[in-house]
């Protein structure tokens, strides 16, 4: 009797372990294939690699008040709209040394500093967009 309890916990976990494992991975990999809301906007950020000669990064404020489309009329530049709701300096960091390494440096980077951004109390504003990049090196000093 002990001998077949055993074995079914042992198999049992063995089984949601996989599964779980499975689903993990699975998730991740949806999430970083997103395009759209601010899942997609991050991604895009991290993982694409077009190059703009300029790109605004920080919080909603800038992602509300900069049109890039008015600001390439005005300077003839192609510029990016990196702005997203929550993001403090450790997000700005990690975003800035990530979308260089992808896209190239730019002429221009403008960066979102304000109340919001350098506060340094609360958690990650919108948590799903980050996930799927739980594991790399330079999220340890947004989590």
């Amino acid at each position: 009797m002990k001998k077949r309890f055993i074995t079914l916990f042992v198999s049992t976990i063995s089984i949601a372990l996989i599964v779980s494992t499975v689903f993990y991975y699975l998730l991740c990999e949806g999430l970083r294939q997103v395009k759209r809301d601010a899942v997609g906007k991050f991604n895009y950020l991290i993982l694409d690699s077009t190059y703009y000669d300029a790109v605004f990064i920080g919080s909603s404020s800038l992602h509300v008040g900069i049109d890039p489309f008015l600001f390439d009329s005005l300077t003839g530049y192609h510029s990016f709209n990196g702005g997203m709701d929550g993001m403090q300096m450790a997000e700005v960091n990690m975003v800035v040394r990530r979308y260089i390494q992808h896209h190239g440096a730019p002429k221009q980077i403008f960066l979102n500093i304000d109340e919001g951004t350098l506060g340094m109390e609360g958690d990650i504003w919108y948590f799903p967009q980050y996930y799927p990049f739980i594991n790399a090196a330079d999220m340890k000093d947004i989590i």
